[in-house]
């Protein structure tokens, strides 16, 4: 586990950001670019096992085939002391995790938000590319540029391919899917 002010190639962490089931973010400065990133770092266990490593990889080819104002960009994917790690951009703002905690969000910014987040799942739906990990705690609210943005954990997934071509025909939520957005609105 990095400690601030460690270095990763040219990346050095200043801290950590969250943790998931593939790993830990870290905030991280970019040395040569001046600028802040987020390191998505594998744990040395499991950059030694091989079928992570290709699901890290699958992952950075995934992001980089987005190209959406509301879905974080990558910047590479590296390996340094035995770790493989993502850099991707780096989003300041609160998750809708933390905003929904604080109480209710008033309905027009609930509204606004929501159409954010659909123009960038139909973004990566329109390529086959399904989040599989949609929740509260992995979306962003970036404060800067009032535009929402997604952590870009995408996995393309055969099995769900069929429900993007059905809602596209249906040009609605096909019988049996729920959207849940109403319990995040203002009551």
């Amino acid at each position: 586990m990095p400690s601030p002010g460690q270095l990763l190639g040219t990346y050095e962490i200043t801290s950590l950001a969250g943790k998931g089931g593939m790993g830990e973010v870290y905030r991280a400065r970019d040395t040569r670019l001046k600028r802040d990133v987020a390191i998505k770092l594998l744990p040395a266990e499991f950059s030694r096992d091989p079928e992570r490593v290709s699901r890290l990889q699958r992952e950075a080819e995934v992001i980089a085939s987005l190209n959406h104002p509301n879905i974080a960009g990558i910047h590479d994917l590296q390996e340094a002391e035995g770790s493989s790690f993502l850099v991707l951009e780096f989003v300041e703002g609160d998750t809708l995790a933390d905003r929904l905690s604080a109480g209710p969000i008033p309905l027009r910014e609930s509204l606004e938000m929501a159409k954010q987040l659909c123009e960038a799942l139909s973004s990566a739906h329109e390529k086959g590319i399904i989040h599989r990990d949609l929740k509260p705690a992995n979306i962003f609210s970036d404060p800067n540029s009032s535009k929402q943005r997604r952590e870009t954990e995408l996995r393309c997934d055969e099995r769900w391919r069929f429900l993007i071509n059905k809602v596209k025909e249906a040009g609605s939520t096909p019988l049996g899917i729920v959207l849940n957005w109403p319990s995040l609105l203002e009551k």
